[in-house]
């Protein structure tokens, strides 16, 4: 196990396969990374975390502190589930291929590749695209945030509770391919052609 040095700028911070990086409350004051790569998995607790640029990382989860990532966050996770805390990054991609992907707090921008059931819950504003492969639900809590779908495939069950309005970047763009049930506790979104509350899928 190995723990981020409190440097104020490192050019470029790298960990190899099967190494788990801890960014907790030892870590003082913010830290400052041009990048961040890990083909093992970073898991922060408390502090505040800062990328200029991309952070890509195997596995990921963050109960506390705040990530700040101004370039890509790239989350490619084999084994075991994602959660994401309080994050912030110009996008996301999560690819998580042996467990959840939870959402914890914050605006989110997702682009999903998920194989297992996945709960996104985002205090802010959520735009979502990708692949699930079984279960979607998605929830805001902040007041009037929406909830938009880009290119998105469920593949059995979706729900969506949304404090504000829920559509689609264009139409028919959001799939619901499997035989569950789309719930839509806000009746601006059309899926599969049909707009309303609660939509059988096919």
């Amino acid at each position: 196990m190995s723990r981020v040095l409190p440097w104020d700028m490192v050019p470029i911070f790298f960990r190899p396969k099967g190494v788990t990086v801890y960014y907790d409350v030892e870590v003082p004051g913010t830290t400052v990374l041009n990048s961040l790569a890990s083909s093992g998995n970073l898991v922060m607790v408390a502090g505040t975390l800062d990328t200029t640029g991309n952070l890509s990382t195997a596995g990921f989860n963050q109960s506390g502190g705040t990530l700040d990532v101004g370039g890509n966050l790239t989350i490619l996770s084999t084994s075991g589930g994602v959660i994401l805390g309080d994050s912030d990054a110009g996008s996301l991609t999560l690819t998580s291929k042996a467990g959840n992907i939870t959402q914890l707090a914050s605006t989110l921008t997702a682009n999903l590749t998920s194989t297992r059931a996945t709960s996104l819950t985002a205090a802010g504003a959520m735009n979502v695209s990708g692949t699930v492969g079984t279960m979607l639900t998605t929830t805001t809590t902040g007041a009037k945030r929406a909830t938009t779908f880009g290119a998105t495939t469920v593949s059995t069950t979706l729900v969506v509770t949304s404090t504000g309005a829920v559509t689609e970047t264009s139409s028919n763009i959001l799939k619901v391919a499997g035989k569950g049930t789309t719930t839509v506790h806000n009746p601006d979104v059309t899926v599969n052609g049909v707009k309303g509350a609660e939509i059988p899928a096919p």
